[in-house]
């Protein structure tokens, strides 16, 4: 890389890159008592484990290269780390090495006591990894997406793979259809589902989020399950919705 250049240059993706993620078990952990949600901690903690240039460098953009959130697992957490491309896959790295993390309203650091790495992987084959015709989508912590300029958690599914699209278009270089995602979307069909409004705090300011899962058979169409199976697994990646660096929009399937 020419470090001649700007920041924006330096740490812009160049051709076809891998994406990363990493699942961090932690000890016991007594977040009870934290003010806003432990992935809001979780984004301090590892904005203090790169280097200052590159997490000033992210706090500029709209559209961030990483997520991070934490669900419940045997009195501690799971953290599951993410990175859109080599640069935020730092933060990763910052994770493994830090064995102990400083949690701010946490009394003691909390350690790290296991990892379970996945595979690096191209982000236009990920889809290839959703095997079969049908899914859970599992939307694990409070996912939200704007509308008009307002914060909205309606159970429309489609609404909230929008930033997943504006990602992959940003970080993979190829442009994604919104529209056809939708029509995609649309062509299959839905299962069960439970739903359910979850309120997540980040420096008190209370965003109203959904939870849940929904059951979904994939389109006849190949062309039309190959695009929901490449957004679905990318999302798995960046997160739904909005301030997924900051815990919220936690997808998984199943």
């Amino acid at each position: 890389t020419d470090r001649s250049r700007g920041l924006g240059d330096v740490y812009k993706r160049q051709g076809v890159l891998l994406i990363y993620q990493s699942d961090f078990i932690t000890d016991d952990i007594d977040a009870s008592e934290l003010y806003s949600g432990l992935g809001v901690k979780l984004h301090g903690a590892a904005m203090k484990l790169i280097k200052s240039s590159y997490a000033e460098f992210l706090h500029q953009k709209e559209h961030h290269p990483f997520s991070i959130f934490a669900v419940p697992n045997d009195g501690g957490f799971v953290i599951r780390v993410s990175a859109l491309n080599d640069e935020a896959a730092c933060i990763i790295e910052g994770f493994r090495k830090a064995k102990r993390l400083k949690i701010y309203g946490i009394e003691q650091p909390v350690r790290i006591v296991g990892e379970n790495p996945a595979p690096a992987i191209r982000a236009d084959s990920a889809g290839e990894l959703i095997r079969g015709n049908s899914c859970r989508m599992a939307f694990v912590t409070p996912a939200m997406f704007k509308s008009q300029g307002r914060v909205c958690c309606f159970p429309e599914i489609e609404r909230y793979f929008y930033s997943v699209i504006c990602k992959f278009s940003k970080f993979e270089g190829a442009e994604l259809s919104y529209d056809e995602f939708c029509e995609a979307f649309a062509a299959g069909e839905t299962g069960d589902f439970q739903l359910r409004r979850e309120d997540y705090n980040i420096s008190g300011n209370i965003f109203h989020g959904m939870t849940g899962y929904v059951d979904y058979r994939f389109p006849k169409d190949p062309e039309q399950s190959r695009l929901l199976k490449t957004v679905f697994a990318y999302a798995t990646y960046c997160g739904v919705g909005g301030k997924t660096g900051m815990g919220m929009g936690g997808f998984v399937l199943a």
